[in-house]
């Protein structure tokens, strides 16, 4: 989420200028999560188009050498179109194929395409992690889905816990993070 409150659209129009002004050698890629569909689906997806991340619905290829890599992004899990195959129809067997999406349950959905690596957020950690217990309250369906690296059928999860939070602005042994990913074709 860029944004958080429901129909939040001065909000949009703050932190868009700023995240269309990111740059990375191979570029900087983004989908939408659920709050931004909440606070205005239109001019977030608007956002999105103009500040050239988009690859919701879509992939985006790097090319390191013969090797191709695919960075494809969900529609969000709650509030948008899911087709994850459809993000990576233009992919080969050889390709690795990076997914960005919003909710980590999207993985949970049916799709065939295989995946070398899921990168998402959404439960930043629980944002109360109870010592020996963890986070008493998760806004996903798979309680797995915490934060972190996560081994599952679809391919390799990660789950940040992101810099910000959801409804109460608290957070209690869960500290925030921007991941930084190495990746190694091996």
């Amino acid at each position: 989420d860029y944004v958080h409150a429901k129909n939040s659209t001065k909000e949009i129009d703050k932190v868009w200028p700023i995240l269309s002004k990111l740059k990375a050698i191979h570029g900087v890629y983004s989908v939408l999560g659920n709050h931004d569909h909440w606070a205005d689906t239109e001019q977030s997806l608007q956002w999105l188009q103009r500040s050239g991340q988009n690859v919701r619905h879509t992939c985006k290829p790097i090319y390191k050498g013969k090797d191709r890599i695919l960075i494809g992004g969900a529609g969000d899990y709650w509030e948008d179109e899911l087709n994850i195959d459809l993000c990576f129809a233009t992919s080969d067997e050889g390709d690795c194929r990076i997914l960005l999406t919003h909710n980590p349950d999207s993985i949970d959905t049916s799709f065939k395409t295989p995946l070398s690596l899921i990168l998402s957020g959404h439960t930043h950690g629980g944002q109360v992690s109870i010592p020996f217990y963890g986070p008493p309250v998760l806004p996903v369906n798979n309680k797995r889905y915490s934060s972190g690296l996560i081994e599952t059928e679809k391919g390799n999860l990660f789950i940040s816990k992101g810099i910000g939070w959801a409804i109460y602005p608290i957070r209690f042994n869960c500290y925030p993070e921007i991941a930084v990913h190495e990746l190694i074709m091996i």
